[in-house]
């Protein structure tokens, strides 16, 4: 389409700079994903995460990484700490329990996903959620998520 108006060319030519920065902005952004060990205990705050499945188990949490609990294994945390969380996931037959509540879990005012696994339980024990604007919570998969 052909621009009549040299007005409209010029502010086009010149927004070259502010639209490439724009479109760096809107670009997907990548979020780390942990996993913890079975025998680590503690906040979920403290450093009980790895970015490998296999350890070590060191790594102090990450906000707003996402985090990823294997099947058929069990994992408690004493409470939560004051964190944000990325989208969680639960592999069928496992279970991540709280014993404890202490702190807020935050999702940095995003919806993020809970994908709890055949025959899985993702249980927070009453651990405050944050109220945020924009915090929400997707729930899928076959598991339980109780609260």
């Amino acid at each position: 389409m052909k621009t009549k108006s040299s007005l409209l060319r010029l502010n086009l030519h010149q927004s070259g700079p502010l639209l490439a920065a724009l479109a760096l902005l809107a670009a997907p952004q990548t979020q780390a994903q942990l996993y913890t060990g079975s025998n680590s205990s503690g906040l979920w705050s403290s450093s009980r995460w790895s970015a490998d499945t296999n350890g070590p188990f060191t790594t102090a949490w990450g906000n707003n990484s996402n985090a990823v609990f294997l099947a058929d294994t069990a994992y408690t945390f004493t409470g939560g700490g004051t964190i944000q969380i990325g989208n969680v996931t639960v592999g069928s037959g496992a279970s991540v329990l709280f014993s404890a509540i202490s702190g807020t879990l935050g999702t940095g005012g995003n919806v993020r996903t809970l994908d709890v696994g055949t025959n899985a339980i993702l249980d927070f024990n009453t651990q405050a959620l944050s109220s945020t604007a924009g915090t929400g919570f997707i729930k899928t998969g076959d598991g339980v998520y109780a609260t």
